[in-house]
């Protein structure tokens, strides 16, 4: 589905939709708002940096904005800006999470959590994730020829410590069915995804 330079695929409705069905509680609102503040950010440096989007997708994985043509600089530093987007809205919600009213019954640590998370994820040196665009950048800039291994290694090593993640998340959030998913969800992502 298109809403003008918006794609909604097939996967994020279903993901949202398993997400909705095995918690109908708060969980997934709240990880779609802090999707949003981390998109923000990238979207914020975007525009900062004088650039213009092209479009962006709603996936199964998350979100991807396209914008035109940026320089290194520009470039990195709009990939970047979501992460840092996810630890600072991280920092606000532990400070001052208690200040702000929501529709329904939200704690400042849950919220708070939940962008931490975010953002430690996303800078993960991963294909498909934020960290691995920007050292796919760095390698690229400075022209190394190893620049496919490293990705690929730090790739594997991203996998294997965000499933390493999952499996405690799961253990220690009472084998939670939203845990499991989210896991597995972000092990996916990283594996057969391009930069």
């Amino acid at each position: 589905m298109r809403l003008g330079r918006v794609t909604i695929t097939g996967g994020f409705v279903l993901v949202w939709g398993i997400m909705v069905y095995l918690d109908a509680g708060r969980v997934p609102a709240l990880c779609l708002l802090t999707a949003l503040l981390h998109e923000a950010g990238h979207l914020f440096a975007v525009l900062l940096c004088g650039g213009r989007v092209r479009s962006a997708e709603l996936n199964a994985s998350g979100a991807v904005i396209r914008a035109f043509p940026l320089s290194y600089g520009r470039e990195i530093l709009c990939v970047l800006m979501g992460p840092a987007a996810s630890l600072a809205c991280a920092l606000l919600f532990a400070l001052w999470g208690d200040r702000i009213q929501f529709g329904f019954a939200v704690t400042q640590d849950s919220l708070a959590g939940l962008c931490l998370i975010q953002g430690a994820f996303n800078l993960l040196p991963a294909r498909g994730l934020d960290g691995g665009r920007a050292l796919r950048l760095f390698l690229e800039n400075r022209q190394s020829p190893r620049t496919e291994t490293v990705t690929r290694l730090a790739t594997l090593a991203s996998v294997w410590t965000a499933a390493a993640f999952t499996a405690l998340a799961f253990v220690r959030g009472g084998y939670s069915p939203v845990a499991l998913a989210l896991g597995a969800l972000a092990v996916v992502s990283m594996i057969g995804t391009d930069n």
